[in-house]
């Protein structure tokens, strides 16, 4: 899972002691900052704006002359101080781009910018309260009438290859005029307040590799021109509102990471099970209903999947069915996580080819049957819980093969018979749970070292098994 909390406060903090010690500085501009290397990907030197640039071994650093809100109390919120032109005007705004007579696609990129800036920057203040300057304001105030090496978030070449917009407060929809930056590899808009939907223009971005909108007010379907992003290899978005994953996800034949959490998607789309390059897919706490096909087995490359629905989160995902035994078909899994379902059936024995998994919950579903003897194959498990299904039989001696276990949740099932001595020798086992079963015998002396052990009700552990019939 990709963790964005730390990450995303930490920027924001870091953008506002930009914003707020850049001062006021109006003539000592030195023009464009650039660096001569990292050419491969952008075609042309490197410039980012409002933060530092390691090139060749040495550090660049571009700082803004960003107005302070206690400095400039009368300021309005999209006034900012002249600064002298050192190199020619590129844009309309006064920003300026290094030769802009050779670099026409840099210039039409600082007119997009602008016009995102100024479509966020009118419903900044058409919704600010009054006297108040938010963040968003500050960081806003800091993009134009400077150089464009001085725009917080931007990084360009010849041409505009990535925004950062993550965390900056941002309010309103996305602007149609997003889909004019045309050689953005990356885009983070993330943890901002934007609404509305992925506008269609986006299809446009055809050289964009990573796209995060997670934590924003989002909603709506993700359009079928999302599709046209053939370069794309990474798409996150957590906590917004979308509705529906379009057919065309399958035209990203270079996706690697999808995930879109906390949402709102109520169906996962056949399409998805074709598009072999994925290694993460994450839908998990959305609204998904259905079963999970035999076509899982396609992603041979999978390596994490979360399809669960975990009750402390938002969302409310209802899968139901069998587990297919086609998903013994991704030996390259590492986790799977499909807990908080509706999912029957028996767990399948060919869930013990993934030799690789190193992480499987499958709490809280209407499982029934036995555990399979095969997972006790999985020797790279460190977490194993099947708390509160409706699991029955004896535990498996063979789970004592599972040397590197840490978490082991057996709990809340009908499980009878002897607690198998061969898990007294893990000795990684630091939470054992298999509480509220129909176990009997006595406990294996080496379980009591456990930190964690929990074996109450079970009225017949402690005695003697009835003999079998």
């Amino acid at each position: 899972m990709r963790p964005l909390d730390s990450r995303g406060w930490a920027l924001r903090v870091a953008v506002l002691v930009v914003v707020l010690l850049a001062g006021c500085g109006s003539g000592d501009s030195e023009g464009i900052k650039a660096v001569d290397s990292s050419r491969a990907e952008t075609g042309g030197d490197v410039v980012r704006g409002g933060g530092s640039v390691r090139s060749g071994g040495s550090d660049v650093v571009s700082s803004a002359p960003v107005p302070s809100a206690a400095e400039e109390p009368e300021m309005t919120q999209w006034e900012v101080p002249e600064v002298e032109l050192l190199d020619p005007v590129g844009c309309s705004d006064g920003s300026w781009v290094p030769a802009p007579e050779s670099r026409a696609g840099l210039v039409a990129d600082c007119e997009a910018l602008v016009s995102l800036r100024n479509g966020w920057a009118s419903y900044e203040q058409d919704n600010a309260e009054p006297g108040v300057v938010t963040f968003a304001s500050l960081a806003l105030a800091a993009m134009g009438q400077r150089s464009l090496s001085e725009w917080p978030g931007v990084v360009a070449g010849d041409r505009v290859v990535e925004l950062d917009f993550e965390g900056f407060g941002i309010s309103g929809p996305i602007p149609a005029e997003i889909g004019a930056l045309t050689d953005l590899r990356r885009l983070n808009l993330g943890l901002n307040s934007l609404t509305g939907p992925i506008p269609a223009e986006i299809g446009a971005l055809t050289n964009l590799r990573e796209l995060d909108l997670s934590y924003n007010n989002l909603s709506g379907p993700i359009p079928a021109e999302i599709g046209g992003l053939a370069e794309l290899r990474e798409f996150y978005s957590q906590g917004n509102d979308f509705t529906e994953i379009p057919a065309e996800i399958a035209r990203l034949e270079k996706l690697e990471h999808l995930w879109i959490v906390e949402g709102a998607i109520t169906e996962i789309p056949a399409e998805i099970w074709n598009i072999p390059t994925l290694k993460t897919l994450g839908l998990s706490n959305n609204q998904l209903t259905g079963t999970i096909p035999p076509e899982i087995g396609n992603l041979a490359n999978l390596e994490w999947l979360d399809l669960s629905d975990h009750p402390r989160r938002d969302g409310d995902n209802q899968l139901t069915g069998t587990i297919p035994p086609e998903i013994g078909d991704l030996t390259k899994l590492k986790d799977l996580d499909l807990s908080d379902n509706h999912l029957s059936g028996a767990i399948p024995a060919e869930i013990g080819n993934l030799a690789s998994l190193e992480w499987l919950s499958a709490t809280d579903n209407d499982l029934s049957g036995a555990v399979p003897s095969e997972m006790g194959n999985l020797v790279s498990l460190t977490h194993l819980t099947l708390n509160r299904n409706n699991l029955s039989g004896s535990i498996p001696a063979e789970l004592g093969n599972l040397s590197k276990i840490e978490t082991l949740g057996l709990a809340v099932n009908n499980f009878s018979g002897f607690v198998p001595s061969e898990l007294a020798d893990l000795d990684s086992l630091s939470s054992f749970a298999i509480s509220y079963n129909d176990l009997c015998g006595e406990i294996p002396e080496g379980l009591y070292r456990i930190s964690d052990f929990d074996f109450e009700e079970n009225p017949q552990l402690g005695r003697p098994c009835p003999l079998e019939e």
